[in-house]
């Protein structure tokens, strides 16, 4: 049965991604699950027989209701003093809202963290716009509190390729070795969202993809051959 089940608990974020796999709307509480169907959710999850669970919440940025991350965590852990299933727990989130405090709270549960890097700093920031022009870094500082929190194993990260990508692949894997992660999720764009809306001026052939991919992967194999731990795993 499947073991892994994904919650969006809200769509609401504050970048303006072009290549947004979902229509993200900025805070409006029309775009947030209920309490109660959040309940109906986390029991709904439990007729899968699967003995291992993941529980993973997406968004828009989950982060941004925490309120109801710890409200399913608390509600799927008083149905598992019963069941007895190994669960496991993952935010998808660009982290911005995390803290020390939030970070203490979040250590009582079995959370690991998924992420965005899009390459450098200049890369990231253009595919990740905020009004505060400041994503990379506010990213940069939800990776180390992760890493000293919860360990080195608690964070994974993956990028999306853009047009705008295409002529950075050495240097997006250059940037995953400096920041210390261990493998790298080379994802060609999605048609979706506003992605879809927008694929005039973000879009790139399979073939582009294909070129990129190979470049990046030639990159990955030097990294390696210096004895560097790095693998592409899509």
């Amino acid at each position: 049965d499947p073991s892994l089940h994904i919650i969006v608990p809200t769509i609401e974020c504050e970048h303006t991604c072009q290549y947004c796999q979902v229509s993200r709307q900025l805070k409006d509480d029309r775009y947030v699950m209920s309490h109660d169907n959040l309940m109906l959710v986390c029991e709904t999850i439990f007729q899968s027989k699967s003995q291992t669970l993941t529980i993973e919440f997406q968004g828009g940025d989950p982060l941004l209701r925490i309120d109801l991350i710890f409200s399913a965590m608390n509600r799927v852990l008083q149905i598992n003093s019963e069941e007895g299933r190994n669960i496991r727990f993952i935010i998808s989130s660009s982290l911005h809202q995390l803290t020390p405090d939030l970070c203490k709270q979040l250590s009582n549960y079995n959370v690991y963290f998924s992420t965005s890097i899009d390459g450098p700093k200049h890369l990231h920031n253009a595919n990740r716009p905020l009004n505060t022009k400041d994503a990379y870094q506010r990213t940069l500082k939800g990776i180390e509190l992760v890493r000293e929190y919860f360990g080195e194993d608690h964070i994974s990260a993956l990028m999306t390729t853009t047009q705008r990508s295409l002529s950075y692949p050495k240097e997006i894997v250059d940037e995953y070795v400096k920041l210390g992660f261990k493998d790298i999720f080379m994802r060609p764009l999605s048609p979706y969202g506003f992605a879809k809306r927008n694929s005039k001026h973000i879009k790139h052939s399979s073939q582009q993809f294909i070129e990129f991919y190979r470049t990046a992967l030639n990159r990955i194999r030097e990294w390696r051959e210096k004895g560097v731990e790095i693998c592409e795993f899509t």
